[in-house]
């Protein structure tokens, strides 16, 4: 996997985690889903949570992700940047 790839897809993880209601928790399963159409393995799901864990915008469990506030700013200046 790319480093440009991979930075694409943290994009994305912190955007649609920004978007979701409420600041709940997004279950992992839809979000692995949505990655997987579009050719992303179990092994790169995980890398890609993995990572976004430790770089602290993330706290995952086994079954949900959930942005911590370092994750929620940045999610905020990709909005932002892309509007």
């Amino acid at each position: 996997m790319t480093k440009e790839r991979m930075m694409a897809a943290v994009a994305g993880v912190l955007m649609a985690a920004a978007a979701s209601p409420g600041d709940l928790p997004v279950p992992l399963g839809p979000m692995y889903m949505a990655f997987a159409e579009k050719g992303w393995t179990f092994e790169d799901f995980n890398a890609l949570t993995f990572v976004v864990c430790e770089m602290g915008l993330a706290e995952v469990t086994t079954e949900t992700l959930e942005l911590t506030s370092k994750g929620r700013a940045l999610a905020a200046r990709l909005e932002e940047r892309l509007s």
